[in-house]
């Protein structure tokens, strides 16, 4: 399984945000009542942070990451920055670059992964 690539700088002080997702199957009753109840035991989270100054080496681990992985389709390893807990993730959503300054040879990255 591949792993979340070292890179040269680290998240956004302040822009790694954290969520459990609601997995609870909800239905309406005739009488209006709304039926709940979960399907799996496990709650899984998801987790977004924003980059910047990232170089052009930087940029292809990620680029190489996120082509490896079919964006979403594949999992791999991620360890939290915080709690160095390793996670078995995968892509919410493609990964949104910019360039950063008038020369663009830094970029910025959001990236948005979600426990598999």
């Amino acid at each position: 399984m591949a792993d979340y690539p070292t890179l040269s700088t680290f998240p956004i002080e302040g822009s790694l945000k954290e969520k459990k997702i609601d997995n609870t199957l909800r239905s309406s009753a005739e009488d209006g009542t709304v039926l709940t109840r979960s399907p799996v035991t496990a709650l899984k989270r998801e987790w977004e942070w924003d980059l910047r100054n990232l170089t052009d080496a930087d940029y292809d681990l990620l680029d190489a990451l996120e082509v490896s992985m079919n964006i979403g389709a594949d999992v791999f390893n991620w360890t939290h920055d915080k709690t160095s807990v390793v996670y078995e993730v995968r892509f919410a959503e493609p990964i949104k670059w910019n360039n950063q300054g008038s020369d663009a040879t830094l970029r910025e990255a959001h990236i948005h992964i979600i426990e598999a």
